[in-house]
């Protein structure tokens, strides 16, 4: 199911952009430790296809998802910022 995932991913921003990477490491190092973050994740991979489908046959909701994870993008992105300058490195947030 991940395949999904990834390819609504990278249906919004292609698949080796930044917001792609900056999502999986989110995914991999917050989301995945903890239950709630578990069962959203495992809701999304279910929701993938239907997700695809819907944004393949209209611009209107491309353009709200991208809206969405745009902004999710700026929470996001502080917390690896903040990772980094407790002691991780890159690669490791």
């Amino acid at each position: 199911m991940r395949a999904a995932n990834a390819l609504s991913l990278k249906e919004l921003y292609g698949g080796d952009s930044d917001q792609v990477a900056i999502l999986r490491r989110f995914r991999d190092r917050v989301l995945l430790s903890n239950d709630l973050g578990v069962r959203f994740v495992t809701a999304y991979y279910r929701l993938g296809p239907r997700i695809i489908k819907v944004m393949r046959r209209s611009t209107m909701v491309r353009f709200l998802l991208q809206a969405v994870v745009g902004l999710l993008l700026l929470v996001v992105r502080p917390t690896q910022i903040a990772l980094v300058k407790g002691g991780l490195s890159r690669d490791q947030v």
